[in-house]
């Protein structure tokens, strides 16, 4: 982190600590037929 200037670095939003680590969920890439059925899904869900 010598790079990054402390203010950055300090930042949570950027450098999160290891309680929000643990919270954080990762992305993951999705293929077509996985993204329609997630469209599907929230569709449905946004109609009820």
């Amino acid at each position: 982190m010598c790079y990054i200037a402390p203010k950055i670095a300090d930042n949570r939003a950027v450098s999160p600590d290891a309680s929000a680590m643990q919270r954080l969920e990762m992305l993951r890439d999705m293929n077509r037929q996985q993204r329609r059925v997630l469209n599907r899904i929230r569709t449905e869900i946004k109609l009820r």
